[in-house]
């Protein structure tokens, strides 16, 4: 069964078999939603990734990324959002279509860590929400993560 980890840890530090970050547009083209937590090393290691093999950032579009330096998660999928900037709590949809469409995708997978899409418990719960629906292989529950704290759902 599929674990998924919802955390405001530094997306580099989460150990888990793949770590999903959001992406999005902006004038260059695409670019890590800016909430990840990544050293600068990484985040210009993945945008320059996502620009080389032509990512546009919108919505349905996940990349598969392995060796992102500076990161412990083995795997990265980056999924777009189509939106430019960090999110607000009125994207809620378009997070948790992001998160369900990276998800989709790594069936037999044991641990997938997501960040949350910035502050808003509207948008963590996006990405939970999605994640318990039912559009997803397993179907752990999971409530929106206290700062400063990590939490992983338990099976349902």
């Amino acid at each position: 069964m599929t674990t998924l980890t919802l955390t405001d840890k530094d997306a580099s530090t989460v150990k888990a078999d793949v770590l999903v970050l959001l992406a999005g547009k902006n004038d260059d083209g695409v670019a890590l939603i800016p909430t990840h937590g990544l050293a600068d090393e990484s985040v210009e290691h993945v945008n320059a990734t996502l620009a080389a093999i032509g990512a546009g950032g919108g919505p349905d579009e996940t990349i598969k990324l392995t060796g992102v330096p500076g990161v412990a998660s083995p795997l990265v999928v980056v999924s777009g959002t189509g939106l430019t900037g960090e999110p607000k709590a009125s994207d809620h949809e378009t997070i948790r279509a992001a998160a369900g469409a990276a998800v989709r995708g790594l069936a037999g997978t044991k641990h997938v860590a997501l960040t949350a899409p910035g502050p808003s418990s509207e948008l963590a719960g996006a990405v939970a929400e999605e994640r318990s629906s039912g559009h997803t292989p397993s179907r752990p529950t999971a409530r929106p993560p206290t700062p400063g704290r990590s939490r992983s759902p338990r099976s349902a």
